[in-house]
């Protein structure tokens, strides 16, 4: 008897305990750039088909990408990069320019507007040190 009345109280406790959790919105997954896949894709860019070079030198890779988002503001993209760039170790050491180990990442920008609607272009190069 004892038993169950155990059962029942880790039960209703249990329940209550995941009720009262957070529900968290679904956020999308992170999506990386196909030539950097250390560096993640802001949600509403989309890569430019055919815009990536790379390269593999001694000291290092270099690679160019550019992407492109519809309505978005360069604001908006530069505050993206610099909140989340540094969580994967990347420092900003000029605007937009970012050094992690022995690369660095420049990210340029340009408001373009297509079709009547504007937009920013983001081209990401990264060289070695």
């Amino acid at each position: 008897m004892v038993w169950q009345s155990l059962k029942k109280y880790l039960i209703v406790t249990t329940i209550i305990f995941l009720c009262s959790l957070p529900v968290k919105a679904d956020t999308p997954p992170v999506t990386y750039i196909s030539a950097l896949p250390t560096v993640p894709l802001m949600p509403g860019l989309e890569e430019v088909g055919n815009s990536e070079v790379l390269f593999d030198k001694a000291e290092g890779r270099i690679a160019a990408i550019d992407a492109y988002g519809f309505d978005l503001k360069e604001q908006n993209v530069k505050n993206y990069y610099r909140e989340v760039l540094p969580e994967l170790g990347w420092v900003e050491t000029d605007n937009m320019v970012f050094s992690r180990q022995n690369e660095v990442l420049a990210i340029r920008l340009n408001t373009k507007t297509l079709d009547r609607r504007s937009g920013v272009t983001v081209t990401f190069d990264l060289q070695p040190k």
